[in-house]
């Protein structure tokens, strides 16, 4: 009998695609928590061997980085059509807000890795490009940004950022 590759679906499973794996894998954090997503339980979700998903993902962090970007996916949102960097920058955190209080378990699982979103960045750079900082500055204040926007969501739903985001940007409008 020939070995199989680590993660190859067996012929007599059902045929797994990215997208269905990434379904049951958000809807287990949803469900369980971050802690209790594992292979085998997503195995389990989805009647395969735990080790169907590996055909997909190297391993547990490659999939939670792919559900990350999926679920940040809302954030490739239309920017206002202003060239006012503050009010990029506000529409931005209340996507990402949005988009952190539907993923709560995600969020723990970006925290943890110091993750930002593709996406994220994409509108983040391009919102404060007008300040003309430096890319060691620009980096500093995304990092910035993305910790106070966390901070709000672990607060939970309903914490206005107003006040904290205003100080931010006089903070960034400073290193201009």
């Amino acid at each position: 009998m020939k070995a199989q590759t680590r993660g190859r679906p067996r012929a007599d499973q059902p045929k797994l695609s990215r997208d269905q794996i990434l379904d049951a894998a958000l809807a287990l954090l949803a469900e369980t928590g971050l802690s209790a997503l594992t292979m085998r339980s997503l195995g389990r979700r989805l009647g395969t061997d735990p080790m169907a998903a590996y055909h997909y993902f190297p391993d547990k962090d490659a999939l939670l980085a792919a559900a990350a970007e999926r679920s940040f996916s809302s954030l490739r949102l239309r920017m206002p059509a202003t060239s006012d960097w503050r009010a990029r920058l506000r529409a931005l955190a209340r996507a990402y807000l949005r988009t952190l209080h539907r993923s709560r378990e995600l969020l723990l699982f970006v925290t943890e890795a110091g993750r930002v979103s593709a996406p994220f960045d994409e509108h983040f750079f391009s919102a404060i490009e007008p300040l003309g900082l430096s890319a060691r500055d620009q980096r500093t204040c995304r990092d910035a940004l993305v910790d106070l926007l966390h901070g709000v969501s672990l607060a939970g739903p309903g914490h206005d950022a107003t006040p904290q985001l205003e100080v931010l940007f006089l903070g960034m409008r400073a290193l201009a």
